[in-house]
C-alpha cells in the first residue's frame, strides 16, 4: 500500500491528565515493492534497423510502471533515448516485448551497441542493460553500371563504372573476372584507384592480356564488387577475348624477265610468297640525301664524321641507310642501321658490315667490282633492294624494316640474300655475312647469345646447337634500362638458320674470305659472323637465306641481385606449329652490392599454358653460384608453349635468391604472346596486277612453280602479254592469299 498524505498525531499523559493532540505535517508512505527489470534480452547476432527485445518486470501485483528505453554506443559511458515500438507506459509486471527502431536513432551506424530499460512508478526502479551486440545500419553501396566492354578485348581495356550509396560513404571496389561462367572469380590486375572513392563515377585499366589464364579462354565476365563497411551486390559485364586474325601471306621477292623487254611480246613475273614472313611494319619514310657516317676503322679516322649521299628508310624506331652512290662510303649496296634518333647499331661505315658470296670455292664481296649491278639499290615499300651478279650467279640483297618478335615493335631489319643460277652449268654457292656491331658509341659492344654471355670469342655449329638469338650491349649485359641493346634473331619465321655463327673479333671476321680459325681470346672491337655453307645450284635454280637484326628488349630489375631477363615477347605460328618452341628465357644476375652473395639460385614460375622443356628444371643454381661484388652469373631455361586454336598472352616470373641473409631476393615479371595454331599456314593462291594508264587492271592468276599450292612458302609465276603496251616504265603488283582466302 502507498499513500501520499499521511499524518501522525500524539499527546502526553501523566496518568491523571492528558494533553491535547499534536498533528504532524502530511508525508508520503510507500510500502509497495519498487519495480525492477529482472531480465532483458537483446539479439545474439548482428542485426540492423528494427531490433527485437524482450524483458521481464518485477513489481507489486497491481502496479503499473513506465519504461525508459535507452541505447549506448560507447560501452555504457553515455546513454541516449531510444525510439521504440511497443508499450512503454501503464506496463504491468511480467514479460513484455519492444522493438528498437535503431535506424531512426543511428542511421548508417555499424558497430557494437548496448540497450537499457529503466522502470518507474512513483519512484525510479532498478534498470537492466543488455550486453554489447553488433548493429549494422549501413546500407551497402551498389553498382549502377559496369562497362560496356569492347566487342573483343586484347592487352588492356578501360573499364568504366558508376557506383551509388545512399549514405555517401567513402567506398572501395574489388575487380574480378571469370572464364567459367561465374563459378570461379579471379582477381583482375587493374591500374587505377580502388579505395578511398568519394567520386562514384570512374574507371580502371584492366591488364586483360596478363590475366588471360590460357589460350582456351575465349569469353568471360568482369565484375566490380563495391563496399564500404559492408559489401554490396556486384555488377557484371561480359566480354570476348580477342582472337588474332590469321594474316595472309607476304610477297618477299619479285622479278620480271626480260626487263627491259627489248621488243618481247610477253614477260614472265616470278615471285616468292610466304606465310613464314615476319609481321610487316608500318610504312617507313623513304628519303635520299646526306646522312652522317663514320668513315673508317683506322686510328686516324676513328671518331671523325662524314656526310655522304645515301638512300634511307626511317620509322619511329630505326633508320636503315643503303649506299646507292659509287662515290659514297663502302661498296654500292652496303647498309648501315641506326636508331631513329641516330644512335649506332652497326658501325657507321657501311663497308665494315659485308656479305661475301662463295661460288665454287672463291669468295666475292657483294657490291664490289668483282661483279656488276643488275639493279642498283631501289626502294620497294619498306625494303631497299639491289641485284648484283658475279659470273652466272645473280644475287639479290633485300633489307626490310619489319615487326620484331623480340620486342613486339617495328624495330627489326630483315636481311635477305637470294641467289639464282642464270648460267647453263651447276655451281656450288654459299654466303658469309658479317655484322660490325657498334652500339651507340661503343664499338667494342659486349655480345651474348640465348646460351649466355661470353667475353671470349665463341662459335656455334649446326642447327641443333645454334642459339635462337644474340645480343650486343651498349655497356654490359647488366646495364640499366637507359642503355641500348641490339638483338639478332637466328631462329624464327623468315630466318634461315646459318651453319656456323661466331661472336667475337671484328678484325678477324672482316678480313676472312671463308675459312676462319676461332680466336678464343677476349674480343674488343666486336662483330658477329654467319656462314651458310655452299650447296649445289643447278641452272635456273635459286636459294635464299635470311636473318634479323635490330633493337632488343633486355629488361633490368634493379636490386642487390640485379636481374636482366631476355626472352621473346611474341611467338609466331606456321602450319599449326609455334616458333620458336621451346623458347629460351635467359637471366643475367649481377651482384651490385658490397657483400658476396653465396648459393645464388633462380626459379622460373610458369602459368598453365607454359611448361618447362624436357631436360630442364624450374629451379636452378646460377652459374657461378657465388657472386662477389660486381660479378655476373647467368641461368637459362627452355620453355614450351601449349598449342591452341585461340591466341593467348601468358605471364611468368623469374625469382633469384641467395643464402646470404643480408642479400635480398629479386623478381622480374614478363609476358609472352602465343598466336593461334588453328590455321594451316599454306599459301593458297597468288595473282599479279599490271598497272597501266587505264588503272590497275584485272589480275592474272599465278601458278605454283612446283605444280601445287601446298607449302607455307611458294615460288609462283605468271606470263603477261605486253605486246600492246606503249614503250615506257610500268608497275606491277603481286598479292598472295592463304588457303583460307585471306589476302596478304
Amino acid at each position: 500500500m502507498s499513500t501520499a498524505d499521511v499524518r501522525v498525531r500524539f499527546r502526553v499523559s501523566d496518568g491523571l491528565y492528558k494533553s491535547p493532540f499534536a498533528t504532524s505535517a502530511a508525508f508520503a508512505v510507500d510500502n509497495t515493492r519498487a519495480p525492477e527489470v529482472v531480465d532483458l534480452r537483446g539479439p545474439e547476432t548482428e542485426v540492423g534497423d528494427d531490433v527485437p527485445l524482450s524483458y521481464t518486470i518485477a513489481a507489486n501485483a497491481q502496479a503499473l510502471v513506465t519504461l525508459e528505453p535507452e541505447f549506448s554506443t560507447d560501452a555504457g559511458a553515455h546513454w541516449q533515448r531510444a525510439s521504440v515500438l511497443g508499450d512503454t507506459t501503464g506496463v504491468g509486471p511480467g514479460i513484455g516485448n519492444l522493438t528498437w527502431r535503431s535506424a531512426v536513432d543511428l542511421p548508417g551506424f555499424a558497430g557494437l551497441v548496448s540497450f537499457r530499460l529503466t522502470p518507474r512508478d512513483v519512484a525510479t526502479g532498478t534498470g537492466l542493460a543488455t550486453g554489447a551486440f553488433p548493429l549494422d545500419n549501413n546500407a551497402p553501396p551498389s553498382v549502377v553500371q559496369v562497362g560496356p566492354l569492347p566487342l573483343a578485348i586484347r592487352d588492356t581495356v578501360t573499364v568504366a563504372y558508376e557506383l551509388a550509396d545512399t549514405e555517401h560513404d567513402t567506398l572501395a571496389i574489388r575487380c574480378e573476372f571469370s572464364v567459367d561462367g561465374g563459378s570461379t572469380w579471379l582477381p583482375a590486375t587493374v591500374v587505377g584507384p580502388t579505395t578511398g572513392l568519394t567520386q562514384y563515377a570512374g574507371s580502371v585499366l584492366w591488364s586483360c592480356g596478363v590475366d588471360r589464364p590460357s589460350a582456351s579462354a575465349t569469353s568471360g565476365s568482369f565484375r566490380i564488387v563495391p563496399s564500404d563497411a559492408d559489401e554490396g551486390a556486384p555488377q557484371v559485364a561480359s566480354f570476348e577475348w580477342y582472337r588474332a586474325p590469321v594474316p595472309g601471306p607476304t610477297v618477299t621477292q619479285t622479278r620480271v624477265t626480260p626487263s627491259p623487254t627489248n621488243g618481247a611480246g610477253t614477260v614472265v613475273v616470278d615471285a616468292t610468297v610466304t606465310m613464314d614472313a615476319p609481321a610487316p611494319a608500318g610504312k617507313a619514310l623513304a628519303s635520299h640525301g646526306l646522312v652522317t657516317v663514320e668513315p673508317g676503322k683506322g686510328l686516324q679516322a676513328r671518331g671523325k664524321l662524314a656526310r655522304v649521299m645515301a638512300m634511307t628508310l626511317t620509322n619511329a624506331y630505326l633508320q636503315l641507310v643503303v649506299n646507292d652512290n659509287a662515290t659514297s662510303w663502302g661498296p654500292l649496296g652496303s647498309f648501315d642501321l641506326n636508331t631513329a634518333a641516330g644512335q649506332n647499331l652497326l658501325f657507321g661505315d657501311g663497308g665494315t658490315s659485308t656479305a661475301q658470296v662463295r661460288v665454287d670455292g672463291y669468295s666475292y664481296r657483294y657490291g664490289t667490282s668483282a661483279g656488276s649491278f643488275v639493279q642498283l639499290p631501289v626502294q620497294q615499300g619498306n625494303s631497299i633492294v639491289s641485284i648484283w651478279q658475279v659470273g652466272d650467279i645473280e644475287v639479290t640483297q633485300r633489307v626490310t624494316i619489319v615487326s620484331s618478335a623480340a620486342t613486339g615493335r617495328d624495330d627489326a631489319a630483315w636481311i635477305q640474300y637470294s641467289w639464282r643460277n642464270v648460267g647453263s652449268v651447276s655451281h656450288d654457292v654459299g654466303l658469309y655475312l658479317v655484322l660490325d656491331t657498334m652500339i651507340n658509341a661503343n664499338d667494342a659492344a659486349p655480345l651474348s647469345t640465348s646460351f649466355g654471355y661470353s667475353a671470349i670469342e665463341t662459335e656455334f655449329l649446326g642447327t641443333g646447337n645454334m642459339p635462337t638469338y644474340w645480343q650486343a650491349f651498349e655497356s654490359s649485359p647488366s646495364q640499366g634500362s637507359g642503355y641500348l641493346v641490339a638483338q639478332g634473331t637466328i631462329v624464327g619465321p623468315g630466318a634461315v638458320v646459318p651453319d656456323r655463327l661466331v661472336a667475337g673479333h671484328w678484325p678477324g671476321l672482316y678480313s676472312v674470305t671463308w675459312d676462319y680459325a676461332l680466336d678464343q681470346t677476349l674480343y674488343g672491337d666486336s662483330a658477329v659472323g654467319m656462314w651458310w655453307n655452299p650447296q649445289a645450284l643447278a641452272p635456273a635454280a635459286s636459294r635464299s637465306v635470311a636473318t634479323f637484326y635490330g633493337l632488343g628488349l633486355g629488361a633490368l630489375t634493379a636490386g642487390q641481385l640485379s636481374l636482366n631477363v631476355t626472352a621473346p615477347v611474341q611467338l609466331t605460328a606456321s602450319r599449326g606449329v609455334l616458333t620458336p618452341n621451346p623458347f629460351e628465357v635467359v637471366a643475367l644476375i649481377t651482384n651490385t652490392g658490397t657483400e658476396t652473395a653465396a648459393d645464388v639460385v633462380a626459379d622460373l614460375v610458369l602459368p598453365v599454358g607454359l611448361s618447362i622443356a624436357a631436360g630442364d628444371t624450374l629451379h636452378q643454381a646460377v652459374s657461378p653460384s657465388t657472386l662477389p661484388p660486381g660479378a655476373v652469373g647467368q641461368v637459362s631455361w627452355r620453355v614450351r608453349a601449349d598449342s591452341s586454336r585461340t591466341a593467348a598472352t601468358y605471364s611468368y616470373s623469374v625469382h633469384v635468391a641467395s643464402s646470404t641473409p643480408s642479400v635480398p631476393s629479386n623478381d622480374q615479371y614478363r609476358s609472352i604472346g602465343v598466336p593461334s595454331t588453328a590455321a594451316t599456314g599454306v599459301v593458297g593462291s597468288a595473282e599479279v596486277y599490271l598497272e597501266t594508264s587505264a588503272g590497275l587492271g584485272l589480275p592474272t592468276a599465278m601458278y605454283a612453280v612446283d605444280g601445287v599450292f601446298d607449302e607455307p612458302t611458294e615460288e609462283v609465276r605468271a606470263t603477261l602479254d605486253v605486246s600492246l603496251l606503249s614503250p615506257g616504265p610500268y608497275q606491277y603488283s603481286v598479292r598472295g592469299y592463304s588457303d583460307a582466302g585471306v589476302a596478304g
